[in-house]
């Protein structure tokens, strides 16, 4: 790129490779923070030269608790760099991330859009109430409906790992091409189901927040919240992985679910109405009886709830059958 030498580091496969490109010499490096500090941490990778250092996505930074990395990383480089900062949301967490590595009033802040936290205008948005009972259903009715709209990929967020698995079984069971990607999967297989992803012969993406962090992909049509994130800002990051490249118009659906999402009613309400969403009456019903939870989008939280798991088992379906059709599918030692 431009007549300068690369380099991407992250973890999940050998050092030796790495290290080897690194003794070479490289002068633009693309990172992720754990990788890079076991780099450094180990000598394999002088950073003292840097002076140029950007922080891409740094809200989810935060998110993934890679705070402590950056932390070790950033004072190994040269004390004159200029740092740059890439965020899609501007929480109290984020502007004590600028005032820490840029100083409280030495960086210029420059917004693209609204400074508030909202949706992009060109996807719409539509959210149906749907008990936790019922999203399997739901699910394929959507899929079922919006096929010949849709024309293109679609990835599917949910909460839980295992929800992510189940469910790429059970849409392969009924024929449809789907893959799960989650941080339980290793390296290689990530990057196998994204390439398969991007290329068209998968054409739906099962994912967890973590797996699709930072997933930039073409002819996405529409996003599908089968679950809700805990956090809007999570939401507002879901969303907009379609309504991009030659996309102009994407589709976000999602599950709102009284029994896990009853908590955040408030919260999804606030977002939903800047975005001039149908909003269902329910939820507004919901959120006058429920009390807003407390946590905060770097609090830790876990839903603990295995209703997808139930609810899929009550239509005869058992884990066994859904190793062996995955084996079936990938083969015996590729559990994608």
């Amino acid at each position: 790129m431009f007549d300068m030498s690369s380099l991407a580091v992250y973890g999940g496969v050998s050092y030796n490779e790495q290290y080897k490109k690194l003794r070479r010499g490289v002068e633009i490096l693309v990172a992720t923070p754990g990788r890079l500090f076991d780099l450094c941490d180990r000598n394999f990778c002088d950073l003292s030269r840097v002076t140029f250092m950007v922080i891409d996505e740094a809200d989810r930074m935060l998110d993934m608790g890679f705070k402590p990395q950056l932390d070790k990383i950033v004072p190994r480089t040269n004390k004159n760099r200029q740092t740059l900062m890439w965020s899609a949301t501007w929480p109290k967490e984020v502007r004590n991330l600028a005032n820490s590595y840029m100083g409280t009033n030495d960086y210029c802040q420059i917004f693209i859009g609204s400074t508030e936290l909202t949706v992009k205008a060109n996807v719409k948005q539509i959210v149906e109430v749907v008990s936790v009972h019922d999203k399997i259903k739901k699910l394929q009715l959507v899929l079922s409906s919006q096929q010949d709209e849709i024309g293109g990929r679609v990835i599917i967020f949910c909460n839980q790992k295992s929800r992510c698995n189940n469910m790429e079984y059970m849409l392969q069971d009924k024929g449809i091409k789907a893959a799960a990607i989650h941080g339980d999967k290793t390296q290689s297989a990530r990057t196998a189901i994204i390439n398969n992803f991007k290329d068209g012969r998968v054409p739906i993406l099962i994912a967890t927040d973590v797996a699709a962090r930072g997933l930039d992909i073409e002819d996405v049509k529409m996003v599908i919240n089968y679950d809700l994130p805990v956090n809007v800002e999570d939401y507002v990051h879901r969303v907009g992985r379609t309504a991009r490249g030659n996309v102009k118009e994407g589709m976000s659906f999602s599950f709102f679910s009284p029994e896990e999402d009853g908590g955040n009613a408030r919260k999804y309400i606030e977002l939903f109405e800047k975005g001039k969403v149908d909003i269902p009456r329910e939820i507004y019903d919901i959120a006058d009886r429920s009390a807003p939870r407390r946590q905060t989008r770097y609090s830790s939280f876990s839903r603990g709830n295995n209703s997808f798991n139930n609810s899929y088992r009550r239509n005869n379906y058992s884990n066994d059958n859904f190793n062996r059709r995955s084996d079936n599918y990938y083969g015996s030692n590729k559990r994608y």
